[in-house]
């Protein structure tokens, strides 16, 4: 399915809207795990915006530059799902994360430290089983993500098998991550991704059906006038909460005074 709540040519308007900063036609709902047997629409699900030119799509910015974009004109926020995936993860076996900070203080107190854990948890989320390898790829993927901050993976420092045993003593349902244990219990990210993106897309139309307020996905956020930051808070909030069954931590860029 095809979306155009948003659109940016240059000068040409559609829906009285215009996303300054990015090109953007509309997005593509692409769905994940197709095989031979029968198959449901229940994999995957997310949003991407077109056309896929990582130069001038805006989910493929750096969320500074993001934080830079205007629609019709104005600033934008972005609010952001806190551990998503996990998150969901631990709402699908009726539990919810106790941490103020899912990914903190279980390797260190180091920023990279932090950063680690976050990338192990959403790589082996991405993959089939927990990571018990940092592979040359997976190396090359944290060291562009964290080019800014100059930091890569020091096999030696951060050894993967350290890495696994510390957050699966904080995280011990990770431990059955890629296990059949029932047709309810999410085994694969295409699982994952689904329930986020029904929460995302959901928010979405009742921004634009309720309140008249646009709003860009970013996967697990979403980039909206600052205007109306409270309002899409608020709905973001109440849909997670709706749909996965808990009540997620959201984060809002650029903080604003108000949610302290």
């Amino acid at each position: 399915s095809r979306g155009t709540l948003l659109r940016h040519d240059g000068r040409n308007r559609r829906g009285g809207v215009t996303l300054e900063g990015a090109r953007h036609i509309g997005w593509v709902r692409k769905f994940h795990g197709a095989s031979p047997d029968k198959y449901m629409l229940n994999r995957g699900g997310r949003l991407y915006s077109q056309p896929p030119m990582p130069a001038t799509n805006y989910q493929n910015m750096p969320q500074e530059r993001r934080l830079k974009l205007r629609i019709d004109g104005e600033p934008v926020s972005e609010i952001d799902i806190g551990a998503s995936f996990l998150t969901i993860y631990y709402a699908a076996h009726g539990q919810r994360i106790k941490m103020d900070d899912a990914y903190s203080n279980i390797l260190g107190s180091d920023p990279l430290d932090r950063a680690i854990v976050k990338f192990w948890v959403n790589a082996s989320f991405g993959n089939r089983s927990l990571i018990t390898k940092w592979s040359a790829d997976l190396k090359k993927a944290f060291a562009k993500r964290y080019r800014k901050n100059g930091w890569t993976i020091d096999s030696k420092k951060y050894p993967v098998r350290s890495v696994r045993e510390k957050t699966i003593a904080c995280h011990p349902l990770l431990g059955q991550w890629g296990t059949k244990l029932a047709p309810s219990m999410p085994w694969s990210y295409g699982h994952l991704m689904f329930s986020e993106s029904r929460v995302i897309i959901s928010t979405m139309l009742r921004l634009a059906r309720e309140h008249n307020i646009p709003a860009a996905p970013v996967h697990d956020s979403l980039i909206v006038p600052r205007s109306k930051e409270a309002i899409a808070y608020r709905i973001l909030d109440e849909q997670f909460a709706k749909i996965i069954g808990v009540v997620p931590k959201l984060k809002l860029l650029p903080l604003n005074a108000a949610f302290f």
